[in-house]
């Protein structure tokens, strides 16, 4: 039998890697058995294409560069670093704005998330190519190569905590239509873009060897600090769709069934968690990308999410998705609410299966929501609250949810919010710790934060044992609980 690895997981089921499925070596690609043909990866090659022709500038400085600036430093030798905000020097190597260089003569390696999509669209309306001229450092599927992140893969260490398969059927459209098989900072790897290839998009060199870190249970790349299902089971994001996933596993299965779809970041609000200023995108590109994943991916899936990281009722580009009917597909909302009216509801209403909402409010009194949600009203988000309430009662919505970001501001009001979840009638009252977007110092952060690690501060401990606490309608993202 030509084997090259074979591992028992948790479900007593094989997890084979083979050269070939044949008569000889007796291997069925069955639901019994775990596949991973080597043939899959026969183009696994040296994805780092940096030419030596042209010097390299780095585009962005901050927390996000002090993370990779260690690998990237392994394939060149950076002359500048582009950032409208910084001056001085880095390690080096100076900062420049990018009215100071001519693009055109470097090679770029984007080295923020945050506004990856707003660079690489000013990249490529200024006749640069993803690919020849510029990369998307941030990820490590260019900079540490597919064959190093196969290699990590096939070797890590399992951890058989959990049996996550979100590979297998999520895909997250990210900005500029990247594509990711999590949250991105739960699994920081890109695989496609849907604009590229909508079609196979979940089905690159780059989503197989993610799936392989799935299939041993290994989850070589994901941060299993951030991530709620990692460290929470109670988690009710991350369920998966036993279904589609246990019929069988294999490398090619096109079973993508939940969609988050999270490219615009038009927002009403500058909440300091996120961003420092208002954020209206109305581009052509943004329209582009919704009518792609409309018409290719969106009649297909199960369960599609929009929006997480901008206001999904200011969106053009979301309202674009609204135009169509999906019968099949139950639709959860992210809103901050401040604009959720008759007139907004009047978009989705009967173009669903199902629809659950969700509401984003961190606080439980008006003095501490209009600072911790700069821009947004409490009179204006009550009321977006008070209808979803009402739809619900009515039966027009399955499920009514309030969520809460925890830090310092704010967790003294957590027992108030889940009275007022109570009051309102929802199923839900979900509770997650503040991460750090890249808009707060380390310091700052620190500060910020009511966790030290994993480990709720003192504060936060004696909050988390009121009694209102373990109301059964409370839900705990990322935050474990029983710390306390």
């Amino acid at each position: 039998m030509n084997v090259s690895d074979s591992v028992e997981d948790d479900s007593n089921t094989d997890f084979y890697i083979v050269d070939d499925i044949t008569e000889d070596n007796h291997i069925e690609k069955s639901s019994d058995d775990r596949i991973i043909m080597l043939s899959d990866f026969i183009d696994v090659l040296n994805d780092v294409h940096i030419p030596n022709d042209r010097p390299v500038a780095l585009w962005g400085g901050g927390i996000e560069l002090d993370k990779q600036i260690g690998t990237i430093m392994k394939y060149c030798s950076p002359k500048v670093i582009i950032d409208q905000s910084k001056e001085g020097e880095y390690l080096g190597i100076p900062f420049v704005r990018k009215e100071q260089i001519d693009i055109g003569d470097f090679f770029i390696i984007v080295t923020t998330t945050k506004y990856a999509g707003e660079i690489s669209s000013f990249l490529v309306k200024s006749g640069r190519k993803e690919g020849e001229d510029f990369i998307l450092g941030a990820n490590p599927a260019f900079l540490n190569n597919n064959a190093q992140l196969f290699r990590r893969a096939i070797t890590a260490e399992p951890l058989k905590r959990v049996a996550c398969r979100r590979p297998f059927t999520y895909l997250n459209v990210g900005v500029s239509g990247l594509l990711t098989h999590c949250c991105y900072e739960w699994l920081p790897i890109f695989v496609g873009n849907v604009l590229n290839n909508s079609e196979n998009a979940y089905d690159t060199i780059t989503s197989r060897i993610i799936r392989v870190s799935f299939m041993n249970q290994s989850y070589a790349f994901c941060n299993t600090v951030c991530c709620p299902f990692m460290s929470n089971t109670r988690d009710m994001l991350c369920l998966e769709d036993k279904n589609v996933v246990d019929d069988e596993l294999y490398m090619h299965d096109q079973n993508i069934v939940d969609v988050d779809v999270a490219f615009d970041n038009t927002c009403n609000l500058f909440c300091e968690s996120c961003r420092d200023k208002y954020i209206i995108d109305n581009s052509d590109g943004n329209i582009q990308i919704a009518e792609k994943i409309s018409e290719s991916l969106l009649p297909k899936v199960h369960r599609l999410t929009v929006a997480g990281n901008g206001e999904v009722f200011l969106s053009k580009a979301y309202a674009r998705i609204f135009d169509k009917t999906y019968p099949n597909t139950v639709l959860t909302i992210l809103s901050n609410g401040n604009i959720f009216t008759e007139d907004k509801w009047k978009m989705i209403d009967g173009k669903f299966k199902d629809i659950i909402l969700m509401f984003s409010v961190d606080a439980a009194t008006k003095e501490t929501y209009e600072k911790v949600r700069r821009g947004g009203r409490w009179e204006n988000v009550m009321r977006g609250l008070s209808l979803a309430s009402k739809l619900k009662k009515e039966g027009k919505v399955s499920k009514f949810i309030i969520r809460f970001v925890v830090s310092n501001r704010n967790y003294i009001e957590m027992p108030d919010f889940v009275k007022l979840g109570s009051k309102l009638g929802c199923d839900i009252v979900d509770f997650s710790r503040i991460e750090n977007w890249g808009t707060f110092s380390e310091s700052e952060f620190e500060e910020v934060s009511m966790f030290n690690g994993d480990e709720p501060k003192e504060e936060m401990k004696k909050v988390l044992s009121l009694p209102e606490m373990r109301n059964e309608i409370v839900h705990y993202t990322n935050i474990v609980a029983g710390n306390t």
